[in-house]
């Protein structure tokens, strides 16, 4: 079972969603299409996954997703604003090469 950290998954949300709420922002169409889960080899080679500088956000990300097994892994689809059906277009092409 996934287990969450409160704080954690607080300050990792935080800094997660700067990279979200910048397309809401500026009206951006934007979606997200599941393309996997987390595997137990995933949440293996994440016991020796260091991150890029080692800083607090890699903390916390490793912290908060540890024990993950079977969540979804998604990627996030984004087009320029007016461009609605470009982005549907995309998360189609999206989920069938890699849809669960």
């Amino acid at each position: 079972m996934w287990r969450v950290n409160e704080g954690s998954i607080h300050r990792f949300c935080t800094a997660a969603t700067g990279y979200t709420s910048l397309f809401n922002l500026l009206n951006f169409p934007a979606g997200v299409v599941p393309v996997t889960t987390v595997t137990e080899e995933d949440d293996r080679l994440l016991d020796d996954w260091r991150g890029y500088g080692n800083d607090a956000f890699d903390r916390s990300m490793k912290e908060t997703t540890k024990g993950a097994v079977g969540l979804p892994v998604a990627v996030q689809c984004v087009a320029l604003p007016w461009q609605e059906e470009r982005c549907l277009r995309l998360m189609k092409e999206v989920e069938t090469l890699c849809g669960l």
